[in-house]
Order: C-alpha cells, then structure tokens, then sequence
C-alpha cells in the first residue's frame, strides 16, 4: 500500500473524481490531499473519493482499487494493527461477543466439563404435559389407524398385543452398543 500527502500531483483528478460539485462530509473534507496507490495496477485515487478515512489509508497493507479488487481479492490490513473507535482501542482481529472459555489442560486430561450444567437448566424450566393418546398395545389396530390416523406421535403404555418382539425392560445402552 502507499499512501501520501501530495501537494501538486501531476492532475488534481484521480480516475474516481467525478467533476461536479458535490457535497462532502468533514471528514472527507479533511483528507482531499491523502492519495492511495493500487497495489496491483498502481493507479493513484484520492481517499476521499474511495471514501476512505486518512487513518483507514493508514492502517491498509495491501491495497487493491475497485476494478482489481474483483480479480485479485479485497484489501488488507496490517497485522496486529489497532485503531482508536469512540476512544476505545479494541484488535481489529477481536470479537465483541462473549466467548465461553475452554480449559485444554482439563480436556488433555480427559474432563469435559461440569456435566450436571444442563440438567440444571433443563430443571429450571417448566414444561408442558403431552397431549398425544395413550393405549394399549392390543388396541393398536389397523382400524384405529384408519380412525385416527397417525399424525401425530402416539404413546403404548403397555405393548402386550402389538404381535411383535420387544427388548427386556433391563436392557441398556451399553448392550446395545456392545451388541451393534
């Protein structure tokens, strides 16, 4: 990136100046003598008619003007640079959103985390009760279907009746697991 003050360039106008009059904010106002070279074409263009800031010029490493931006990629930024926003220096690399930190050294160790966080939050709430049907497997009929359709989920309280082979009540996960 370059960027100067130039105090008589060859022509007063860069390919972006339009040369009408127009109305131009103070800050733009400010920086009509601050000129930036494209990186790629090398063509000189004021700041203001880019509508650039002279401390925005300052903080570009690379900069590439409109018409080689679309082959070559937008602008960049110097690394690490900081700029000064409403008298807050802030990264220019750094997210304003809370992040929820992670301890590596637990995770090297095999921990992840308090597991009961959830349940907690999940009994701080309050739920509504189901609304499905319950029945009986032996009332499971394809004319109950035909009836009631199956739009929405329904609940077998007890599955004597379905014609069909269920797992014991003591089965767990684990078996499964082991089993699949």
């Amino acid at each position: 990136m370059s960027s100067t003050q130039v105090d008589t360039p060859q022509a007063d106008n860069c390919p972006l100046c339009d040369n009408k009059p127009r109305f131009m904010p103070l800050w733009l106002q400010e920086n009509t003598e601050t000129w930036i070279k494209c990186d790629i074409c090398l063509v000189w263009c004021h700041a203001a008619c880019l509508k650039l800031p002279t401390e925005e010029c300052e903080r570009i490493d690379e900069y590439h003007c409109p018409k080689c931006a679309i082959s070559h990629g937008p602008s960049t930024c110097k690394q690490n640079y900081h700029i000064k926003i409403r008298k807050n220096i802030i990264n220019l690399r750094k997210s304003l959103r809370e992040h929820s930190r992670i301890n590596y050294a637990d995770l090297e160790n095999g921990l992840t985390g308090n597991p009961y966080k959830w349940k907690r939050v999940l009994d701080s709430k309050s739920f509504v009760n189901h609304k499905f049907p319950k029945i009986r497997g032996d009332q499971l009929t394809l004319d109950w279907i035909r009836t009631f359709g199956l739009d929405e989920p329904i609940i077998i309280d007890n599955p004597e009746g379905l014609e069909m082979k269920m797992p014991s009540k003591d089965i767990t996960v684990s078996y499964i697991a082991a089993t699949v």
